[in-house]
């Protein structure tokens, strides 16, 4: 069964005609909503990337933080990996909502994703879904480890440069 077969056997309204003014926006409006998702993903993955630069180069023995400094900036990165991860889902829910229309309005859409997924070796896989999920899921895992790592492994007083205690 394709993914469209998936998504619409549970859909119980009836397919509107749009005039081609409305199918236009439909399209536009689906577009954009791609952009904004790998856009947003962007954003994050750059953002997460710089606190975790700066985590690991406090963890650094040429020059330590004090690991209140350090577990305060993992905290940091666990709240956004959280709110990543929120943001990333409720704009995936809008994606495929957007692109089921699509595929209900559009049959050359329609058949050029029932082909895809005929081809694919894992019917259905979504990349957008694996991004949405995974990325957000792997930075909060890194978060903790840090956090146990600084806190529970590394020991000491949490004034303590994270260098130091590991002597």
């Amino acid at each position: 069964m394709s993914s469209y077969q998936t998504a619409t056997s549970h859909q119980t309204h009836d397919v509107q005609r749009l005039n081609p003014d409305q199918c236009e926006r439909l399209f536009a409006h689906g577009i954009h909503e791609e952009n904004v998702f790998y856009n947003r993903l962007n954003f994050f993955m750059v953002c997460e990337a710089l606190l975790f630069a700066g985590a690991i180069s406090g963890m650094m023995e040429d020059k330590p933080a004090s690991r209140s400094l350090i577990v305060f900036i993992c905290m940091i990165g666990t709240i956004v990996s959280l709110l990543w991860w929120f943001a990333q889902v409720n704009k995936l829910v809008l994606l495929r909502t957007l692109e089921h229309r699509l595929i209900e309005t559009f049959p050359e859409i329609r058949e050029s994703i029932e082909i895809a997924d005929k081809r694919r070796k894992i019917p259905g896989w979504s990349v957008s879904a694996i991004l949405a999920h995974a990325l957000p899921a792997l930075f909060l895992l890194a978060w903790l480890y840090l956090i146990a790592h600084s806190i529970i492994i590394r020991g000491g007083h949490p004034d303590t440069p994270v260098a130091e205690a590991s002597k």
